[in-house]
């Protein structure tokens, strides 16, 4: 077999590449550009959080009507974004000096935070001795006295009851309180990495305006992720028992027509359209008839008369009704 030659055109290329002394630079490889693909972190940041969000959403609805009944005035508080961060991030977005409560969510393992800013917490504390909350903080960073301590802690706890109603249908949590520390450092609630799902809610009072945050570890809600991410809305067994029994309540009221259907004759249309007026229709009354609800029977009947009346009297139930009672 013949070798194949080189043509002209391909000699020339050749002696260029050779005679040129531009070469292309190999690419360098930068250990500093790369970045850490985590699948976990990356699934938790896509995934949306539908049921949590109608947590918040009824939390919103309590909390402003304990707010008001606290502060003695109205509070304008609205739901912001979830977000989930690492929980270093959410720690570079507190204000200083911020009040972080440690709380816990029991039956869910860990600890979770929920943090009042500066503001808020002075417009919790001065409401509560009569005032209304119009003074410069001016960024003192400075402890909470015990008696504002405490003052802090009996509007966290009527929040965190909001909080726990507003689970209640979904998945049942009992909260409570470990204690407050204003320095970051001391609320070690995750290591810095780990992420965290973060809900604020925006509070605004008059002039006044702040934030109360909910900071709660993935790795809390981790026993809870599959409901509060459902589009279902799963409702606990309690929730749908009464929920049941008030359906089966309204239900026992509705109307329903019953028909006790005397005789049934069969017939053609052309008898039907010659019949006139005295025509006489024999046939035979059976014994048992059927009372009918939408043409199902669900009662034999026999029929007669009493006072003066035509009745029927129950003989037997064909549908046992006391089997819907299982239907959930």
């Amino acid at each position: 077999m013949a070798e194949e030659s080189l043509s002209q055109n391909e000699m020339d290329t050749l002696l260029t590449g050779l005679s040129s002394s531009k070469l292309e630079a190999p690419f360098v490889f930068n250990e500093a550009d790369v970045v850490k693909y985590d699948p976990l972190k990356q699934r938790y940041m896509a995934q949306k959080l539908p049921t949590l969000e109608m947590i918040n959403d009824s939390f919103t609805r309590l909390a402003r009507i304990t707010l008001y009944n606290f502060l003695k005035r109205s509070a304008n508080i609205s739901t912001g974004t979830i977000r989930v961060i690492e929980y270093g991030e959410f720690l570079q977005s507190v204000i200083n000096p911020s009040c972080l409560n440690l709380v816990q969510l029991k039956p869910l393992n860990g600890i979770g935070l929920c943090v009042f800013d500066p503001d808020i917490s002075f417009l919790f504390i001065d409401s509560f001795f009569g005032g209304d909350g119009r003074f410069e903080v001016g960024g003192l960073a400075r402890e909470f006295t015990s008696t504002e301590l405490r003052t802090i802690q009996r509007i966290l706890n009527l929040l965190l009851l909001n909080y726990q109603t507003a689970w209640e249908p979904y998945f049942p949590i009992e909260p409570f309180f470990v204690r407050t520390e204003m320095n970051p450092t001391f609320a070690n609630i995750a290591p810095q990495t780990d992420l965290t799902t973060v809900t604020t809610f925006n509070i605004e009072v008059g002039n006044i305006k702040g934030r109360i945050s909910f900071c709660l570890p993935n790795s809390m809600l981790e026993p809870a992720r599959e409901i509060i991410s459902s589009d279902s809305h799963a409702i606990s067994s309690d929730v749908k028992s009464i929920w049941y029994e008030s359906l089966k309540m309204q239900m026992s009221d509705a109307e329903i027509t019953t028909v006790a259907e005397l005789c049934h004759i069969p017939s053609t249309l052309q008898k039907v359209l010659d019949l006139k007026i005295g025509d006489v229709l024999h046939t035979e009354l059976p014994h048992i008839i059927n009372l009918k609800v939408e043409g199902l029977p669900v009662i034999e009947c026999t029929y007669g008369q009493k006072d003066n009346r035509l009745c029927v009297r129950v003989e037997k139930i064909i549908h046992n009704f006391d089997s819907f009672t299982h239907l959930t």
